[in-house]
């Protein structure tokens, strides 16, 4: 894995180490076969480009228009999609953000058009067909972009890449492809999912899940969880998610002191660190206890 993520990262110079652990374990990477599926995910990612993955998830509107007519005519529509292109003269103009139509006076939505709020295509960030996919993630992560502009050789716009497409053209390539539902929720969160099944998962036939594990980013920094269900508290889960969905299950010949200090020792081995265990404090039980109340 280490060895992969450097070749990726030669690549790109700055591809994020988190982001492509997250997507070995989402495309289902096992321990079992990790070399052969690391190698698989490192080269398609290196042979992908950005015409692989581009979407046409936007509308082309008139920029000639007034900003009365385009909020009537689109914004009130419950299914209309998030992203505007204004042209004119049958040439691109630029990129329309509603958020921009919002901090105009509504009183001058009728003296004004879209000219006046898009944003230059030449403002806007972008790639060409041709460029990496790697590239594409790499820049939608470190500039933190909800998406990016696919430019043709003409300089006009072919499509958009958000991070719901790359995971679509990606699992495509491995013969794992994700649900429409997956792809929208990451579309619609605008990041990469955490709560997909990934290769550190033990999931029984009825969806219980025994081993899961979980992925929080914020900025450049991840938060990786994972957890064991060894003696679960049926009581807990209820009061926690107010469900009546838990199903206990008992696993034998085995006991949670003994996963619990396995994991300590090999944590503290793997990482040269001491844990230190220490109670939670005041504060700590005050939010606790605020959040179930």
């Amino acid at each position: 894995m280490i060895a992969a993520g450097l070749a990726i990262d030669f690549f790109t110079g700055e591809l994020i180490t988190g982001l492509w652990i997250a997507l070995l374990g989402w495309f289902g990477i096992r321990n079992a076969n990790a070399y052969n599926s690391v190698t698989s995910l490192q080269e398609i990612l290196l042979k992908l480009v950005a015409s692989d993955a581009i979407s046409s998830d936007f509308r082309v509107i008139d920029a000639d228009q007034s900003l009365r007519s385009f909020a009537d005519s689109y914004l009130l529509q419950t299914t209309a999609p998030e992203v505007y292109f204004a042209a004119s003269e049958g040439r691109y103009r630029g990129i329309v953000s509603v958020d921009d139509l919002r901090a105009v006076e509504r009183s001058e939505w009728e003296n004004k058009t879209l000219h006046d709020i898009l944003h230059p295509l030449t403002e806007v960030p972008s790639v060409t067909e041709s460029t990496p996919l790697v590239e594409v993630i790499e820049r939608l992560e470190t500039q933190q972009l909800p998406r990016i502009v696919v430019l043709s050789p003409a300089d006009a716009v072919a499509g958009i890449i958000d991070r719901g497409d790359i995971v679509r053209a990606v699992g495509a390539k491995l013969n794992k492809p994700f649900s429409d539902a997956d792809i929208k929720r990451v579309k619609d969160d605008g990041s990469f999912p955490p709560t997909l099944q990934s290769g550190a998962d033990l999931v029984l036939l009825d969806g219980n899940k025994l081993i899961g594990s979980a992925q929080l980013k914020r900025a450049q920094v991840i938060l990786q969880h994972g957890s064991m269900r060894l003696a679960p508290d049926q009581a807990l889960f209820e009061q926690v998610f107010g469900k009546e969905i838990f199903q206990p299950i008992k696993l034998p010949l085995i006991e949670p002191i003994t996963v619990v200090e396995a994991l300590t020792t090999a944590a503290s081995n793997c990482f040269n660190i001491q844990l230190e265990v220490k109670p939670l404090s005041a504060v700590e039980w005050e939010a606790i206890l605020s959040s179930l109340s």
